[in-house]
């Protein structure tokens, strides 16, 4: 078992965000974007920092766990 692909998903949704933020952000560029993207979205991001290195840490148990425990 690997978490690898939860954490793919996570990571390829959080780039679609960005993605999707920047392209509104070519038409809409005024403070309420600029705010908006300073309140939550790069909070987001470094909670997903965060998630991604949770998810490396239990992955890293559930290898060690499988081995152990075969």
């Amino acid at each position: 078992m690997s978490l690898a692909p939860c954490r793919g998903r996570l990571r390829e949704s959080c780039v679609m965000l960005r993605a999707a933020w920047e392209s509104a952000g070519s038409t809409w560029l005024d403070s309420q974007h600029e705010y908006l993207g300073e309140k939550f979205l790069r909070p987001l991001e470094q909670a997903l920092r965060n998630a991604e290195n949770a998810i490396d840490q239990m992955d890293e148990i559930l290898r060690q766990v499988h081995r152990d425990c075969g």
